[in-house]
């Protein structure tokens, strides 16, 4: 295809900024080459920090605004070199979302937010209303016109966002981790809308997302960026087969790749997708007597006293709808607690409870026994550690190490710099230590927020969306360190719509309408179909492959191949 064909194209692309005290120069692109044509999906993956939210940028027109940085080569986006390209210049052609999803969202309300752009563009009045109502039913997204975004949950909002970007109809999509905080119903609806624009449009995407699932379903082509460059290009569905090439890059490919990989000397043929997986394994007849369910070695090390206690809680914010229906919980001492539930069920509200920065309607909170109603929230955080949802909000200091100082500081702990040193090494931070944390990527921010909590020794951490944007390694740094936690007597309650994350809770709660409708382990959570389906969520593909089977109750793939590999060794 020629060049004035494409939507994008990048031709030896060099780009690097100036180092945070301008000593140095930090490359992030050296040889970039990619190309994007009208009516195709990009997917883009690669490690944190190896430039996928500042391609998003430049290809966007932000160059400029990079701040002080060197590049060469060539990069095109729809015509126009970036070098000389300014935002406007693309206004109404180009639509995209961002990671810091609040930050694009600053109108009063819903209608507002999407009506700014579609003005600033030139779109007729008379069909203004009828953009806002297609844009907000392709992301699913019904709430009242009226309502102010702030007022959303995570995921609503960035819903919201997505409508906005689509509202203008553009040539070119460009969408920096999208589908981050979604629940699973919302992935899906995302991704299904995105596809029919695409086919009905013929917009091109430019995609950055770390879930892998996603980009199977939506992206054309996958690059995999190492090193300054496109280190894997193809089909994704052929490069997710090369699970060890993706792990070494830090992609942590789909569960049914990784399942296949774990299991490939016993499968009799290759494997094309999920339904030919279980397939496969129904065929070989494999035998369930005798196999015991999943079970977690810290479920009966539990305290006798309960760390937390959610006693009726009700809750309603100020001109919006009930959140919080009488909701109920005890969480036991030492107990690793994930807390599931779809976009507006009321799980960041309820959290909120915990640190006291929002007061019951009605009901009590208990910590360690004690009512927590007239608790300052500063008391509250010598025991509960909270993590928000966007890291940026919990970031402030000159730099990391003193970021990591703050809190342990305030407290009177003891062994500060002790403290500081092993979570700057668990979190991989060493090399950052002195750097400004507004200058990192969002995922090291997201390190630095729970390094910050590492440091402060509370005896309840709350974590909300932990491991959105995270590479492969960095959510299995927070998950090692959320069960290294446990292995001290604390407390995990942890908000996720990732139901691979939830598999490595001792337990998980899910709610629907500020209401409990479920609890259990997680293998019989998932297995509860009623549940899963009432709360519009998706268990995990081991627990479905062990339902499939007959198997016992089995919640992740790690436990799955334990049980299936010596049944197929023998059967072999």
């Amino acid at each position: 295809m020629n060049s004035h064909e494409l939507v994008l194209q990048a031709s030896g692309f060099y780009f690097a900024y100036a180092s945070w005290d301008k000593q140095s120069t930090i490359p992030l692109f050296q040889n970039l080459d990619l190309h994007l044509t009208p009516g195709e999906c990009l997917g883009v993956m690669g490690a944190s920090g190896t430039g996928k939210t500042t391609l998003c940028h430049i290809a966007n027109g932000l160059l400029s605004r990079l701040g002080e940085h060197h590049q060469s080569g060539s990069l095109v986006v729809l015509g126009h070199d970036v070098a000389k390209l300014k935002p406007e210049i693309l206004a109404g052609r180009i639509g995209a979302t961002f990671q810091e999803i609040e930050h694009q969202l600053f109108n009063a309300t819903v209608e507002n937010e999407i009506a700014w752009t579609l003005e600033a563009i030139g779109t007729p009045r008379e069909e203004i209303i009828d953009r806002i109502r297609w844009s907000l039913d392709v992301v699913g997204l019904d709430v009242d016109l009226d309502r102010a975004p702030y007022a959303l949950s995570g995921g609503q909002q960035r819903r919201l966002a997505l409508a906005v970007a689509l509202a203008i109809k553009p040539e070119l999509i460009i969408l920096d981790e999208p589908i981050g905080g979604l629940d699973p119903a919302g992935k899906l609806e995302v991704a299904t809308a995105l596809d029919n624009l695409k086919q009905e449009t013929g917009a091109a995407i430019l995609l950055t997302e770390s879930d892998a699932e996603t980009v199977l379903t939506l992206a054309d082509r996958l690059i995999v960026l190492s090193e300054g460059k496109a280190a894997m290009e193809g089909e994704p569905a052929v490069m997710f087969t090369q699970v060890p090439r993706m792990v070494d890059n830090e992609v942590q490919p789909p569960q049914m790749n990784r399942i296949v990989h774990n299991l490939k000397d016993y499968l009799p043929t290759p494997i094309a997708d999920s339904n030919a997986l279980i397939q496969s394994l129904q065929d070989l007849k494999i035998p369930t007597r005798g196999l015991e369910p999943e079970t977690r070695d810290t479920e009966t090390h539990y305290g006798d006293d309960p760390i937390l206690e959610i006693d009726q809680v009700r809750y309603q914010y100020a001109d919006g709808p009930l959140v919080l229906h009488d909701t109920s919980l005890v969480v036991p001492r030492g107990q690793f607690l994930a807390l599931v539930g779809s976009n507006g069920s009321g799980k960041t509200t309820l959290v909120k409870h915990i640190i006291g920065l929002l007061r019951p309607s009605a009901g009590c909170i208990r910590i360690n026994g004690d009512d927590i109603v007239d608790r300052r929230v500063p008391e509250l955080a010598r025991q509960v550690g909270f993590l928000f949802q966007q890291p940026e909000r919990q970031i402030f200091a000159e730099s990391v190490r003193s970021e990591l100082e703050f809190g342990p500081r305030n407290l009177g702990l003891d062994r500060i710099s002790q403290r500081v040193e092993n979570a700057l090494t668990q979190f991989d931070l060493q090399d950052v230590a002195d750097s400004p944390p507004s200058v990192l990527s969002y995922a090291q921010q997201r390190r630095v927020t729970l390094a910050s909590l590492a440091v402060m020794d509370q005896d309840l951490l709350v974590l909300d969306e932990p491991t959105v944007g995270l590479d492969r390694n960095g959510m299995k740094t927070t998950l090692e360190w959320c069960q290294s936690l446990q292995r001290q007597g604390k407390t995990t309650v942890l908000v996720t719509h990732d139901m691979e994350v939830a598999a490595m809770a001792d337990r998980v709660v899910v709610l629907e309408s500020g209401k409990v409708v479920g609890d259990g382990a997680p293998a019989a959570v998932f297995a509860a179909d009623q549940i899963m389906q009432r709360s519009q969520l998706n268990a995990p593909l081991a627990a479905k492959i062990a339902q499939q089977l007959n198997l016992p109750h089995i919640a992740t793939i790690d436990a799955l191949c334990d049980v299936l590999i010596p049944v197929l060794k023998t059967a072999a």
